[in-house]
């Protein structure tokens, strides 16, 4: 599968070797599968961006990540994920799922249904009783609300949108035109790539930001082999890191399924011969081994994010923690956690000046999961991210913190003629922009990806949305949960949703995978880049993968998130930070390139707290 995903790309990754010690979590779906795949893609995207061939994945540590936020906590307590009002209810003629998370849906919802703000569940449920399912879905959306009425697989397969998504990759790439006769237009190589006339990406300084010096440690060793673009020949055969260069061309073996093998059994292909995800350690033991207390290492309208950032030296990071803290991370367990932050200072994970995407600027206009989980993982590559949010936008508020380890956060209200011009000179110092604003919602304000080419030729623009941006849903609100009802993912009365927001995770590292392999084709090609990613796409993936197994058992239906989290052995996955929220826990960063692990040097920020530039 990575082979297929990599060509769609236009792309080469290195092997990506797993190990499973059989860590499950239940359903009838093969979670595991696509939890590794979509891991396994965004790690060996980083290590392919610095030339490093050897990059590992752990099945059990790729299940907590997919888990991140439940066991998320603050001085011991974890978070509030759902509202009270969101949740399934029992219609005239099946089932719906209402979500109520942020004020304006719940008001939505409750219009729709005839009640009063103010009205319990017991009397949402009471309303819903005697509505036709998918009645009820049109008039939650038509009042500016969130639900998605049950369908079996087999209605969704029927449904124009599934239709509308199946013509596309799943992770889809697009190189866009060159701006022309625009007035806002930056001054910079009509190919794109370069942040600053005679900057950019490129030879000697990957790693380093475009136009400022490299930091990093310089990856990759004379004669290394970079993988650039796929099938395309645009001259660009620049060297890379003292004698390495680019290697045009790539893998085209198409989109069949590699299979994960239980505690070593033997990995077989599923679909016409594809090679595999990667290889399974003798005995399914995970990378170093895993020892019993082992201390190793391992839409609305934007306008506001947060910017996380390390002090030059290693010192105190500016704004991140009133009323003081220390920045460093203590794995569970108290070992100390090494690796080297910016001039110094502790830091989970790479120890390697910063990561792969040291340098690279990602501007962050995400909320909730998906968005989030990608530029989290951006960030604990070392990219520098900051989150744009504004004062007026809603939030979840323990997702708001679980997903801004390693970035800052500022607000910005791209309402206003200040805030746009504000946003204006930050995207003109950005590499890459991420957003899961609902289609339109920043076009309307001037930022649609033809504007934000203009300011910033060479950007690299990633979108998440719930339904795709084509087809008769195209730019449809949606979450997760939602998107599981709507495509028969939980089918069943009631409905049977899987054990973790698996297509909220499963995209966001798909969606870092994106960014990053755009980079690459960027740095090989330039121009300017699009990169289209939505959640039913990644439901309809997994229904595929599931269908190509056969494999219907069930192991067993959690009832609680106490339940899941029994399933899987969380034993030296989770680190500790504090912050100015708390002592946090949460679960680190999977994968390892090298044999290290990435991570964040910095907790996450409070919103608005940064101002609004590049460091």
């Amino acid at each position: 599968m990575l082979e297929g995903l990599a060509a769609a790309a236009g792309v080469r990754l290195p092997k990506v070797r797993v190990t499973d010690d059989g860590s499950r979590l239940p359903s009838i779906y093969p979670v595991e599968r696509i939890a590794t795949i979509a891991v396994g893609a965004a790690v060996g995207a980083a290590a392919a961006f610095v030339g490093e061939s050897d990059v590992v994945v752990d099945v059990r540590e790729v299940l907590a990540a997919f888990l991140d936020e439940r066991y998320f906590l603050v001085d011991g307590a974890g978070e509030v994920l759902w509202a009270a009002l969101s949740g399934d209810y029992a219609t005239a003629d099946g089932w719906i799922r209402l979500h109520c998370n942020f004020d304006h849906h719940r008001d939505a919802v409750l219009g729709a249904l005839g009640l009063t703000t103010g009205a319990d569940r017991s009397a949402v449920a009471a309303a819903c009783a005697g509505w036709d399912a998918f009645e009820l879905e049109e008039a939650v959306m038509a009042a500016g609300g969130c639900a998605a009425a049950q369908r079996t697989p087999e209605q969704w397969r029927e449904h124009p949108q599934a239709a509308a998504i199946a013509e596309g990759s799943l992770v889809r790439f697009a190189r866009l035109p060159v701006p022309q006769d625009r007035h806002d237009v930056q001054q910079a190589d009509p190919q794109g790539g370069s942040r600053v006339k005679g900057a950019g990406l490129s030879a000697g300084a990957m790693g380093g930001s475009p136009g400022r010096d490299a930091g990093a440690r310089s990856w990759g060793s004379p004669g290394t082999e970079l993988v650039g673009g796929a099938g395309h020949d645009h001259g660009s055969s620049s060297e890379f890191m003292r004698g390495g260069r680019y290697l045009s061309g790539g893998s085209h073996g198409g989109d069949s399924l590699g299979e994960v093998a239980r505690s070593g059994e033997s990995v077989a292909g599923v679909a016409h011969g594809d090679r595999l995800l990667g290889e399974v350690t003798p005995g399914g033991g995970p990378v170093g081994g895993r020892v019993p207390g082992d201390e190793s290492v391992g839409g609305a309208l934007p306008g506001g994010g947060s910017v996380g950032g390390v002090a030059p030296g290693g010192g105190s990071v500016s704004g991140a923690m009133p009323g003081g803290g220390s920045v460093g991370e203590v794995s569970r367990g108290g070992g100390a956690v090494g690796g080297v932050m910016c001039g110094g200072g502790s830091v989970d994970g790479l120890g390697y000046g910063g990561g792969p995407l040291a340098g690279v600027r990602v501007l962050d206009l995400t909320r909730v999961i998906a968005g989030p989980v990608a530029t989290r993982t951006l960030a604990a590559y070392g990219a520098d991210v900051l989150r744009v949010g504004a004062a007026h936008l809603p939030e979840v508020p323990g997702l708001v913190v679980s997903t801004a380890f390693g970035k800052r956060s500022c607000h910005v209200d791209l309402r206003t003629h200040e805030g746009a011009a504000v946003f204006r000179e930050l995207v003109r110092g950005a590499d890459v922009i991420v957003r899961s604003y609902r289609q339109g919602a920043l076009d309307g304000l001037g930022f649609g990806v033809d504007e934000l080419v203009a300011i910033r030729p060479g950007i690299i623009c990633v979108d998440i949305s719930a339904y795709g941006s084509r087809g008769p849903w195209g730019g449809r609100r949606g979450f997760d949960s939602l998107v599981q009802m709507a495509t028969g993912i939980a089918y069943g009365s009631p409905p049977h949703p899987l054990p973790a927001q698996v297509l909220d995770h499963a995209t966001g590292y798909l969606a870092a995978f994106g960014a990053i392999s755009a980079l690459m084709r960027q740095r090989a090609e330039g121009g300017s880049w699009h990169v289209e990613l939505n959640l039913a796409r990644t439901a309809q993936w997994l229904a595929e993968l599931r269908a190509a197994e056969r494999s219907g058992d069930v192991v067993g239906r959690a009832e609680s998130a106490a339940d899941e989290r029994q399933n899987v052995d969380v034993d030296g996955l989770l680190g500790e930070m504090d912050s100015s929220f708390g002592r946090l826990t949460y679960v680190r960063a999977p994968g390892r390139i090298g044999g290290e692990r990435p991570g964040w040097g910095t907790p996450p920020p409070r919103q608005g707290q940064d101002a609004p530039a590049w460091w």
